[in-house]
């Protein structure tokens, strides 16, 4: 995920790049940059043993007895093809396919992603539920890059959350924020204040937008934008325990 953090003072904005960001969070690594972000879809669960019609297409559902790298991707290709812009569809390759089959192999995906993709059939679906699925039991959230929200980031390179660990402070007293993470193939975005996390993971470009500007608004009050956030964003994710580490490696303690 990329965004920028610009402004001055406490008027600082974000701004989420549409191109840069179906790099990542969009697409993660499936698809090639492209210039804009999917149109938005409804989401339609299959049920078991059926395939669902969309774009003309037949949308097979995967068979629990196949390997689970190459059934994932493959349908995940076929979500693409069959839902997908003109630009997702051309990066959609063999090649690029057979090498994210490859890729699984050497670090497999999570076998709730896999679940999750036999229940979607859109490309937004994959990025607003499959990308959550993936986030469950133990997760460390370890500041690499600690960075202020009211400084402009705009020629950081890595630009802000292309990598793990970038840690954009809105409350320097509470320790508020936005950090990335990556659980390979997916990512994430959590909102912490101090070794709590109070929302996430964010998964769509418009759940960062929104909890970033409720960050914004507040970000003067640590205690506001902590009690703001959490009404209006609790945490999805009831199995994951997280762990926030500072950049030191020292765990950081709960509010």
């Amino acid at each position: 995920m990329k965004g920028d953090f610009v402004g001055g003072g406490h008027a600082a904005r974000v701004s989420v790049q549409s191109a840069d960001m179906s790099r990542t969070i969009l697409l993660m690594l499936v698809v090639a940059a492209c210039g804009k972000k999917p149109d938005a879809t409804t989401d339609k669960p299959e049920g078991p043993g059926s395939g669902v019609p969309v774009g003309g297409a037949v949308l097979k559902p995967i068979d629990p007895s196949a390997e689970p790298c190459q059934a994932g991707v493959e349908r995940l290709f076929a979500i693409i093809k069959a839902t997908g812009t003109a630009e997702e569809k051309a990066a959609n390759t063999p090649e690029l396919m057979t090498g994210q089959i490859a890729a699984c192999k050497g670090q497999p995906w999570p076998a709730a992603l896999v679940k999750c993709i036999g229940t979607i059939d859109s490309v937004p679906g994959y990025m607003s539920k499959c990308y959550k699925a993936a986030f469950t039991g133990d997760i460390e959230l370890k500041t690499i890059r600690q960075l202020d929200a009211a400084v402009d980031t705009s020629r950081i390179k890595p630009s802000v959350f292309e990598i793990e660990g970038d840690f954009v402070v809105f409350n320097k007293a509470k320790r508020c924020g936005l950090i990335s993470k990556k659980l390979p193939p997916v990512e994430g975005v959590l909102a912490i204040c101090g070794g709590k996390v109070i929302a996430g993971p964010l998964t769509t470009p418009e759940e960062v937008e929104a909890v970033a500007v409720v960050m914004r608004v507040e970000m003067a009050d640590g205690d506001q934008l902590m009690m703001k956030v959490q009404q209006q964003f609790p945490p999805s994710c009831a199995s994951c325990r997280y762990t926030v580490r500072d950049a030191k490696g020292d765990i950081v303690p709960q509010p």
